[in-house]
């Protein structure tokens, strides 16, 4: 670019550089194009205007004052068409919306519908009008002045004249303005005169609302129009500032056309020697395409390659996008180190425990990162371990971070990571924070201990319920066990008595001997008696073993069977054929059995019909002893907490509700179960299932109960304590 066209453009006014006016030129090409055509026209006809004159004397300034207003003044038809039609069709959009005001004016101002129905089809029609596309842009927007100008004037008729509303007329001229063109303009300032002429002649009252313009109607009408053009004033002045841009572009462009003209040549030499070179190129191309062919095969081997290898280094990233995303993420300490120990990689939670950076910890031993001695040696010692056995390790420490103190229990392991001779290279790490769960394990530790100490509260506590039930068991048995006892020792008396006599009278005979042997007999009955409450009344051992179940249902009838004959009441029985084997305890079997019948007895006392009947059988692979009463049965809003602790329905002070309560728990430590079957009047049958037990019977221990032998004949009575 020359001086002449270089920089800012001289004499432009407007300070556009050469660049920035290309730049516009081509963002805003079809407005300022015509924009250009027109101001190139009007300055022609300023110069031929200029050369008009023949006498230079006569006419020369009235000439240059002619010119010079001329030129202050806008010329028009400035617009693009695209800016054209969109302000064209913002101005429809004004007149319609005075088509849908005036019945609204009308009912404000108290008019009628015909009133707002002639100005509202009269601003529609030049509306529609206006909006034909076939009409040029000149007679477009002089419709919508006139409809404009016609919603103006109707607008002061329905108000009666008011002055304020004559600024309808102001606003319009205004945006008229906006068409960069005199024709409309004039058109509205021409209406308005004309309109408040006749109109204020005719019928001056729907103009005019003061006594002046009232007596001259044509006076005031120039008035209105002069003010309506005088309020055009400043728009005016923009639309010219407007031009003058336009026009100063256009010298701008006219500057710039010998540069656009030089660099046109040079591109037109610049795409001669294009041509050139590309000959030359085609014909370098033909000579490399016969060498090329030959390295083709090894392009396509080396292509191959470099697949392969961006395949594996593809892989490589991703496993290792993948490694960085995952233990990144994870809770755990992740680490690498070097076979001399120094640290390799830590992964951001160790970072942020630790309180240091990457960087920081990289190549740096534990000691030298602020660990104390002894788990720097223990460190060492076992990445020595690790790369001598070639075997991960585990383990437990505590770590204290020295920076920020963070303190916690960690079970770590230490992995080796063999290189292609099966040598370690590195030692992998992860560390585990198990604070919460060692202060967990101590807290079940504590917890379960308490437990357990509990647990053996319970037992002991239950074991002497067991206990007292027993003994008060044993409280209601004594009158029925006094009457078992009474008999036989009554016997005794007798027939000792009789025996004495006898031997005084040295008749020793085989009555004698019948005599001593009944003795023996009674005397055996109430030692078993004896011993069997005895048994009875002792303090059950936890010991686990095989229970005839038979046996230990009749012993329980035995013990209950006077007290029941006593009391009226009639005890039937009967027991499996097989052998019952079970797995348990016999003596607290048979605390339950005494239960159940002794709870039966208590159902029957009140009823005519005082039965109770006690069974045993197999079914299923289980053991079932059975208890029913003919007594008056439980209600079954009651039936449910039968077996709740000291739940009864027996008077008060008749018993404890302690009985079933502990029945069910023997029942359920020995694996078996207790139901009930009950309807109201109709008695109650308690059923106990029990597994059987796959192994015979064991041996009575030393403290199980042991029947008294008969003495010998001729003996001595064994004493029995009681």
């Amino acid at each position: 670019m020359d001086a002449g066209t270089s920089g800012r453009v001289e004499g432009s006014g407007c300070g556009l550089d050469v660049l920035s006016w290309r730049c516009f030129h081509v963002w805003d090409r079809r407005h300022v194009s015509f924009a250009l055509r027109y101001s190139r026209r009007t300055t022609e006809d300023c110069n031929i205007l200029v050369q008009k004159p023949t006498d230079p004397a006569a006419s020369l300034g009235v000439l240059a004052i002619r010119t010079r207003l001329f030129n202050l003044l806008p010329k028009g038809m400035g617009l693009s068409e695209p800016i054209w039609k969109v302000r064209h069709q913002r101005f429809l959009l004004v007149l319609w919306g005075h088509v849908v005001a005036f019945p609204l004016l009308a009912w404000f101002f108290e008019r009628t519908a015909l009133e707002a129905l002639i100005p509202a089809s009269l601003v529609a029609t030049f509306a529609c009008a206006a909006a034909l596309p076939n009409g040029s842009r000149r007679v477009r927007s002089v419709l919508v002045s006139i409809g404009l100008a016609t919603a103006s004037s109707f607008i002061v008729h329905l108000s009666g004249g008011y002055i304020e509303f004559h600024f309808h007329y102001f606003v319009m001229a205004t945006l008229l303005v906006l068409y960069h063109d005199w024709a409309p303009l004039l058109t509205l300032v021409g209406f308005a005169a004309v309109e408040h002429g006749l109109i204020g002649g005719v019928n001056p009252h729907s103009v005019y609302n003061h006594p002046a313009a009232l007596a001259a109607p044509w006076k005031w009408a120039a008035l209105h129009a002069l003010y309506i053009a005088a309020a055009c004033v400043g728009s005016i002045v923009a639309w010219r500032k407007s031009e003058q841009d336009v026009q100063e572009l256009q010298r701008a462009n006219n500057r710039l056309e010998p540069e656009v003209e030089r660099r046109t040549m040079a591109e037109q030499h610049l795409q001669q020697a294009h041509d050139e070179l590309e000959l030359k190129v085609h014909q370098r191309t033909e000579e490399l395409e016969k060498a090329n062919e030959a390295l083709v095969l090894e392009m396509g081997q080396r292509k191959l390659a470099e697949t392969a290898l961006r395949q594996a280094v593809e892989r490589y990233e991703r496993q290792g996008r993948l490694f960085e995303g995952v233990v990144s993420t994870t809770p755990d300490f992740v680490y690498l180190f070097d076979v001399q120990g120094g640290l390799l990689y830590a992964n951001r939670r160790l970072l942020e425990v630790s309180g240091m950076q990457l960087p920081d910890v990289i190549g740096k031993t534990c000691r030298e990162l602020g660990c104390e001695q002894w788990h720097h040696d223990m460190h060492m010692r076992e990445i020595t371990q690790v790369i001598e056995t070639k075997r991960l390790i585990k383990g437990e420490v505590s770590y204290k971070a020295p920076l920020t103190g963070v303190f916690g229990i960690y079970e770590y392991i230490f992995t080796p990571v063999l290189g292609p001779d099966g040598n370690v290279e590195f030692i992998a790490g992860t560390s585990r924070d198990i604070t919460d769960r060692k202060r967990t394990e101590n807290e079940i530790r504590h917890l379960l201990d308490q437990a357990q100490r509990r647990e053996q509260e319970l037992r002991e506590k239950q074991e002497q319920l067991v206990q007292a039930a027993k003994m008060a068991s044993l409280g209601e048995m004594a009158s029925g066990i006094a009457h078992e006892l009474n008999n036989p020792l009554n016997n005794i008396g007798l027939i000792v008595g009789n025996v004495i006599h006898r031997l005084r009278q040295a008749s020793l005979d085989a009555a004698i001997e019948h005599s001593l042997m009944l003795v023996e007999h009674e005397i055996t009955k109430a030692a078993t008696i004896i011993n069997h409450l005895r048994t009875f009344a002792r303090k059950a051992t936890p010991v686990r073993e095989s229970v005839a179940v038979n046996e230990v249902v009749q012993q329980a009838v035995r013990l209950l069977q006077r007290q029941l004959a006593v009391a009226n009441i009639r005890l039937e029985s009967s027991y499996a054929v097989d052998d019952l084997v079970v797995f348990g305890n016999a003596l607290q079997l048979e605390q339950v059995v005494v239960n159940l019948v002794t709870n039966a007895r208590d159902a029957v006392q009140q009823t005519e019909a005082k039965s109770i009947s006690v069974w045993t059988a197999r079914e299923d692979g289980e053991a079932v002893i059975a208890v029913k009463d003919t007594g008056e049965g439980i209600a079954p809003a009651t039936a449910p907490r039968i077996f709740d602790p000291f739940f009864t329905t027996k008077d008060v002070g008749k018993g404890t509700g302690l009985g079933l309560s502990i029945s069910y728990q023997i029942l359920k430590d020995m694996g078996g179960s207790i139901s009930i079957d009950s309807q109201t009047g109709a008695g109650s049958t308690f059923t106990i299932r029990l597994p059987l037990a796959h192994c015979p019977a064991t041996e009575p221990d030393a403290d199980s109960p042991e029947e008294v032998p008969p003495p010998p004949l001729g003996g001595t009575i064994p004493h029995v304590n009681y």
